[in-house]
């Protein structure tokens, strides 16, 4: 942490750019996405696709899912980013677009939102389900502000 006895500059703001990460086509994606979609209207959806057959890719839904209902909203649609991963790695893709977006983008602040579920003893999926809002903190997520040190 560095002190600072300067007053909060409120000149110049800019809305943060939002990451999502995307799996799949879920209830979980769809919360994901409202979620940063009321944080800022810069969202990037992170679609990782691997050699797994069973993850649909999202492109093809796209338009209808998400990109329609958004531009209905008023607002600009999230941005599908794909990702190849061979071997099922999450961090890794994710990082490497955090850091060309600090890197693209040196004014403005990174975002990385997730929704995450979690069960009680003796629950399952289909029963008593809990949503709860988290945010991925690593010194790449920290945006082009913070000191890498």
């Amino acid at each position: 942490m560095v002190a600072e006895d300067q007053p909060l500059v409120l000149t110049e703001t800019h809305p943060p750019i939002v990451g999502v990460p995307v799996q799949s086509w879920s209830q979980l994606a769809s919360r994901g996405l409202r979620f940063a979609l009321e944080l800022s209207t810069d969202v990037r959806a992170l679609h990782i696709l691997t050699q797994d057959s069973t993850i649909c890719e999202l492109t093809a839904v796209w338009e209808d899912l998400v990109a329609g209902p958004a531009r209905e909203a008023g607002l600009p649609p999230p941005q599908l980013i794909l990702r190849k991963s061979t071997y099922r790695q999450f961090f890794a893709p994710l990082v490497a677009l955090v850091e060309q977006l600090r890197d693209r983008h040196p004014d403005r602040d990174i975002v990385v939102t997730c929704l995450i579920w979690w069960f009680g003893a003796g629950t399952t999926p289909s029963s008593t389900t809990t949503g709860a809002r988290c945010s991925m903190g690593c010194c790449a997520c920290a945006g082009g502000h913070a000191s890498s040190s």
